[in-house]
């Protein structure tokens, strides 16, 4: 807020009844901008103290029930999360906070307005939570922790012998948005050791980058004894990026052109790739992004792109499957997931590498058999 003197606002009536909505999100959103400018001034020594030190002071600035019922501690403890992602930090940071405060006239709302519902209790999210799992989910969360657990143990072992061989392994995640990537990267690397393996994801390209193409994605493939996970990839420039219209035609085909030598290279140099294409329906689609939209804690992932990726489906199917024909090799195929259940596909996922990677010590009990959806590898 902004305070006069030493004044802070400890009553929740007060500042309910006395601060108009303008007035509050204008107040709130003139404190985190200070901050973002405090963040991008000293980015490269920012520690996880730091960010605590900063929620810290937030908390003497606010009433305690404004900052609870705004969800700012689950902002800040998320912030530290997203500085850390390998890449554009700065980018990062603007979108983190810009989304939050795109999205915060709505949090007030609810403050304000005793007619419009809480997040907890909004019937619209409820039946979307029911719709989606009538229509998506095919196993149990119990059956699912009883599955992951023994391949996780496997994926341990699988990490500890490519630390001794001087394995590279990249494994690829593509898909429509909201296909499950970066949950399934979640899964697979829980309890493997962070040292040991690193995940990139790229925001728009510089100038400099489109001119050459591959070398932000050679820059950071695996050493030797690493994994690199890639959610998204140099795909997109064969999918996403026509779709919507960021590259020209030319610099499309340049990109068909060159990929499988560029793949072909990286096998030479001794990666190992595995490409993973998550497929998703229509309609699976749609309702995750209605649940993004209506889930504060998610509404940052929902972007109006991705209105625009819906009233484009077939022109996006008819580019991945020449996608699929031109660029699926015997050296590097696609490997189709089904994902529409998000718990079945990181199963399959997790089964799929440990049976691709010849790691000693290999149980194959425990890895079992891939369920009726099976992955399919396009050739």
């Amino acid at each position: 807020m902004r305070f006069r003197g030493k004044s802070k606002i400890f009553d929740r009536f007060f500042w309910t009844k006395n601060f108009n909505r303008e007035q509050l999100v204008n107040d709130v959103v003139s404190i985190l901008l200070s901050y973002k400018k405090e963040l991008l001034s000293d980015l490269d020594n920012l520690t996880r103290i730091d960010i605590k030190a900063m929620r810290d002071r937030i908390k003497k600035q606010l009433d305690p029930n404004l900052i609870t019922d705004l969800n700012m501690d689950s902002f800040f403890r998320g912030l530290y999360s997203v500085i850390v992602v390998p890449g554009h930090k700065e980018e990062n940071i603007e979108q983190y906070f810009d989304s939050y405060i795109e999205n915060l006239p709505r949090r007030v709302e609810r403050l304000f307005n005793k007619d419009v519902k809480d997040f907890r209790d909004d019937e619209e999210f409820d039946e979307l939570k029911k719709l989606k799992q009538q229509r998506q989910l095919k196993i149990s969360k119990k059956f699912f922790k009883s599955e992951k657990v023994p391949l996780q143990i496997e994926l341990l072992k699988m990490q500890e012998w490519i630390k001794r061989t001087d394995y590279k392994l990249a494994i690829v995640l593509e898909g429509r948005d909201a296909a499950g990537k970066g949950s399934a990267i979640t899964t697979i690397t829980e309890f493997m050791q962070p040292k040991y393996f690193s995940v990139h994801w790229f925001n728009i390209p510089t100038e400099k980058e489109k001119k050459n193409w591959f070398k932000r994605y050679y820059d950071v493939m695996p050493q030797s004894g690493r994994i690199t996970f890639f959610d998204r990839s140099w795909y997109n420039r064969s999918v996403n990026d026509p779709v919507m219209e960021y590259c020209t035609n030319r610099e499309y085909e340049k990109f068909m052109k060159e990929v499988v030598p560029f793949e072909e290279q990286l096998n030479e140099e001794g990666v190992h790739m595995i490409k993973f294409w998550f497929s998703i329906s229509r309609e699976i689609q749609e309702l995750r992004f209605k649940l993004r939209q209506a889930n504060p804690l998610k509404y940052w992932k929902f972007s109006p792109n991705d209105l625009k990726t819906m009233t484009r489906w077939e022109t996006f199917t008819n580019y991945k499957e020449r996608m699929f024909r031109e660029t699926s090799t015997e050296a590097n195929p696609w490997i189709v997931v089904e994902s529409n259940d998000k718990r079945l596909a990181q199963l399959h996922v997790m089964k799929y590498i440990l049976r691709q990677v010849p790691y000693e010590g290999k149980d194959l009990d425990n890895i079992g058999e891939p369920f009726s959806e099976i992955i399919i590898p396009m050739r």
